[in-house]
């Protein structure tokens, strides 16, 4: 007995779809391929542009940084100069830095890491300056090359290191970022004088605030005893 023939339907719906959506993406193929062959843009001069757009924003932003440590420069100086401070603060720097150096006795007895009353005075005049972004502090404490030993502090790598602890503790409690600090104490180790006479200690004997330009934010670090 013969089997009856399976009608086959084809599915039309379908294949037309295909056929359409192939058709569409041809026909935009060709659309953009006509843009592009009608478009004057010169992609050698576009790079360039752009090229030179990127460095002058680049240089603007350099040029208002820069303008941080000058103008804050000028400020601490004038401070100085206003309060007669400058047989015992000295403050150096370039561009990119401010290195105020505070004397024997200023900031500290002898043998001793609290700040004095005139100490505080002036570090709390110049944590108002500090309260600028784009800059670090470092704090640096230098004795001088005669030994001490107490209960309190059993070398002068002790004593240097807790007089910058002292100084960025007092600046932060006076609104300075503490992110922004770090402290370092050299001991003995980097005398400006090397003599072995009273005058050479006493310049030896000393608290550095070194200010930086920042480009990145950055954490604080304790350093001792001269690890850089």
């Amino acid at each position: 007995m013969r089997r009856p023939k399976r009608e086959i339907i084809e599915d039309t719906d379908s294949n037309a779809f295909i056929t359409g959506w192939a058709d569409t993406v041809t026909l935009l193929l060709v659309f953009f391929v006509y843009i592009i062959s009608i478009s004057s843009i010169d992609i050698a001069k576009l790079f360039k542009a752009t090229e030179s757009f990127k460095r002058e924003v680049s240089s603007t932003v350099s040029y208002e940084r820069e303008l941080v440590i000058p103008e804050l420069t000028k400020k601490l100086q004038s401070y100085v100069k206003e309060e007669q401070l400058e047989n015992e603060i000295k403050i150096s720097g370039s561009i990119n830095d401010i290195l105020i150096n505070f004397g024997d006795r200023l900031l500290f007895d002898s043998a001793s890491a609290k700040l004095t009353p005139r100490g505080e005075e002036i570090l709390k005049e110049i944590a108002a300056q500090l309260n600028v972004s784009g800059i670090l502090i470092r704090i640096e404490g230098h004795t001088d090359n005669r030994p001490i030993s107490n209960d309190q502090f059993p070398s002068n790598w002790h004593l240097s290191a807790y007089r910058s602890a002292e100084v960025v503790g007092y600046l932060v409690s006076n609104g300075v970022d503490p992110k922004i600090c770090e402290i370092i104490g050299f001991s003995d180790t980097k005398p400006i004088d090397k003599k072995n006479t009273n005058e050479a200690r006493a310049k030896n004997r000393r608290v550095l605030l070194l200010i930086k330009e920042s480009y990145s934010n950055q954490t604080n670090e304790i350093k001792i005893g001269g690890a850089v």
